[in-house]
């Protein structure tokens, strides 16, 4: 078992897009600062023939001046400063793989919950402090599950995306709901000479 620890201050200016698309760009964006935390413990171990790596991670970031593109009372999107923005959350990650005879199963895991909360309006009395930021979903996974047999090979995987707000103030009826997307794939290698197919 590993422990590890990260610490980080990071500066970012606005970008050119940022300040000077058209219509909508912003000159007068300030640029961003933040400091992130994280840390977590990772697990690698073999039971049984079963090869067996966890992960777990938590973070933490304070972002001032957080750069963020909405629509203006125009309908045009431009960016604009958040003063206050905290992120915080959570990963979960574990897979698991077992060779036997000429075969090999692996199986995949992966979960994140994330809160991404405005901590000050854009303007005096703005009913989007303390919702989560536009377009960031709460909570994302991903399951997976892979075959590889000689040459041949086969998977399926299932990737998951919580519902997301389009709006600052986090109203329901502008969200975007939550969905699947399922991949299903199959191949085989063929080798000839120096050529791999």
């Amino acid at each position: 078992m590993t422990w590890k620890a990260q610490g980080s201050r990071a500066y970012r200016l606005p970008t050119l897009n940022d300040r000077f698309w058209q219509p909508g760009g912003n000159t007068d964006l300030q640029a961003e600062e933040s400091i992130s935390v994280e840390t977590g413990l990772i697990l690698n171990t073999k039971v049984q023939g079963i090869e067996i790596a966890a992960e777990v991670n938590v973070f933490r970031n304070w972002v001032d001046e957080w750069i963020i593109w909405l629509p203006n009372e125009s309908s045009i999107w431009t960016p604009n400063n958040i003063r206050s923005v905290q992120v915080s959350g959570v990963e979960l990650s574990t897979s698991l793989s077992h060779r036997f005879a000429e075969h090999q199963l692996k199986f995949n895991g992966y979960y994140s919950y994330t809160e991404s909360l405005n901590q000050s309006g854009l303007i005096d009395g703005d009913n989007s402090v303390g919702k989560q930021l536009p377009y960031v979903p709460e909570h994302q996974f991903n399951l997976g599950l892979s075959w590889e047999f000689r040459s041949w090979n086969a998977g399926i995987s299932n990737n998951y995306t919580g519902a997301r707000f389009t709006t600052d103030d986090n109203t329901a009826y502008n969200q975007v709901d939550e969905f699947n997307l399922i991949n299903i794939r199959a191949g085989r290698t063929l080798e000839n000479n120096k050529l791999r197919f």
